[in-house]
């Protein structure tokens, strides 16, 4: 696309460019709606010379008198320019402060924490329906006598459940990447709360898991398989 100075310098069959800038630096650039012709734009380029025209109402391309107009790597295109400098001093180091209060209370509207929903009953009994419907909990009874036994007493320690869950899973290996307890995890835990007993070892432990992680369908890193 050749410029409207390009075109110009064609039919000026070699004339001195600097005075046919000069004499057409005056040249309206505007539409007859200033509120609707101007448009801004600030970006950030790197130390060096740099190369940019205007455009004029989607037709035109127009070189701006304000700034160096030369030619563009030995072509016949005309293009403004302009240097950029390295800047050569430190930029000034701004701190921020937060005013607190003298007491130095901590208050959890003001702070990252102010969404964060405290664990009520309503919000803890409808995690264990969820966790129930979800989950593999069902899997470890067969009569349903067991099973309404098994959500009772989970009912009852839910919360605590919940915190020992969160523990061990914040210093699982798999964490961050999958929140979810594996099997030395667990046995660190039976052997932490001194689970095992006569009734219950940890060959009869595997044995459960087993049986409840079990995957009913064809695929091999089924969901079904994680703890």
């Amino acid at each position: 696309m050749k410029t409207i100075f390009e075109i110009k310098m064609e039919k000026q069959k070699g004339d001195d460019l600097l005075k046919f800038i000069e004499e057409n630096k005056d040249v309206e650039m505007k539409s007859g709606k200033p509120s609707h012709n101007v448009i801004q734009n600030s970006q950030y380029v790197p130390p060096g010379r740099h190369f940019f025209y205007f455009v004029y109402n989607r037709k035109r391309v127009i070189l701006s008198p304000d700034y160096s107009i030369v030619r563009f790597k030995g072509t016949n295109v005309f293009l403004n320019q302009v240097e950029v400098r390295k800047r050569d001093f430190e930029l000034k180091r701004v701190t921020l402060t937060r005013s607190m209060d003298d007491s130095g209370e901590f208050k959890r509207e003001r702070s990252v924490f102010r969404t964060y929903q405290e664990d009520a009953e309503d919000s803890l009994k409808l995690m264990l329906l969820q966790d129930i419907k979800y989950s593999k909990i069902m899997r470890l009874c067969k009569l349903d006598s067991d099973k309404e036994a098994l959500v009772k007493t989970l009912e009852k320690h839910y919360f605590k459940l919940k915190s020992i869950f969160l523990f061990y899973v914040t210093r699982s290996a798999s964490y961050p990447a999958s929140p979810t307890m594996d099997i030395n995890d667990l046995d660190r835990f039976c052997y932490t709360s001194r689970i095992f007993d006569r009734n219950l070892n940890k060959s009869s432990l595997d044995r459960m898991l087993i049986a409840t992680n079990v995957s009913n369908n064809q695929y091999k890193n089924s969901a079904d398989r994680v703890l």
